[in-house]
């Protein structure tokens, strides 16, 4: 799988507006992140994804050494912006993570990716995980939002998804990646860790927002259609929504959660 710098470079400046979190959550984040790892002063946090340092910015805050890796120059830039300055224990690279990382071989306490292995070719993130995993052991986590079901943004996702397959596009499937990572690792003899709740939130979203923001981006669940098409899609999308919800404006809340699950990678040999 060949992963395209434009799409991200093209989100970069609207990507914590539309994905970020609050200091708070994202903060509460990377203390869970240590904690769960038990990481030592000077231990090596790699984060494949990096993005604009929404979660790396507070894990470059604490003792540990921080490698932050994204495919999209623009979204590194923006990362640095927030950093007051140049520092030995961290460091940005672009990198496609598709290809081999530019990390020394058991070297890291611990991978983290937040919203992103999705993308990726799972074996080969698998086998680059073992690479560069300390020699005492590693682990290794994912980072996800959780929403409700029943909520305005699941609700049109799933719907969304049907009307693609409903146009003859496959698409990427978040929940078999999942398994086939499980299964994955586990063939490795690694430890499961169980998902954690690291914080909940209330959203209140309308169709028209999820419309909205599916818009700004090129592809959608992962496939990249002719503008013709994505447009019926999205068309299609908001005809059905109006009678679902009354109106494209229509809010509705629910709660959204972080979770982080992942596994621990055995010492080596």
């Amino acid at each position: 799988m060949k992963i395209s710098h434009a799409p991200f470079n093209d989100q970069a400046e609207s990507y914590d507006s539309r994905a970020g979190f609050s200091p708070d959550i994202s903060c509460a984040i990377a203390h869970k992140i240590l904690a769960i790892a038990q990481v030592q002063p000077n231990d090596l946090i790699v984060e494949i994804g990096a993005g604009t340092g929404i979660i790396g910015q507070w894990l470059i805050q604490s003792s540990c050494q921080y490698l932050g890796l994204d495919i999209s120059d623009q979204m590194l830039d923006l990362f640095r912006k927030k950093l007051y300055s140049e520092g030995q224990d961290w460091q940005l690279k672009q990198a496609d993570a598709n290809q081999i990382l530019p990390v020394a071989d058991s070297s890291t306490k611990v991978i983290f990716s937040s919203r992103t292995i999705h993308l990726l070719e799972l074996e080969h993130i698998v086998n680059e995980s073992f690479r560069i995993a300390h020699r005492k052991g590693a682990v290794f986590l994912m980072g996800k939002i959780q929403r409700q079901a029943d909520s305005v943004r699941e609700t049109m996702r799933k719907k969304m998804r049907n009307i693609l397959q409903e146009h003859g596009l496959s698409q990427r499937q978040k929940e078999k990646k999942h398994s086939q990572l499980q299964d994955l690792f586990r063939e490795r003899n690694s430890t499961k860790i169980d998902s954690i709740e690291v914080s909940s939130w209330q959203v209140s979203n309308t169709p028209q927002q999820s419309i909205d923001s599916w818009q700004q981006k090129q592809g959608l669940a992962g496939v990249n259609p002719p503008k013709a098409v994505k447009e019926s899609v999205l068309s299609e999308l908001a005809t059905w929504a109006k009678t679902k919800f009354s109106s494209l404006e229509t809010s509705i809340e629910s709660k959204e959660a972080y979770i982080i699950e992942g596994f621990f990678i055995p010492p080596k040999q």
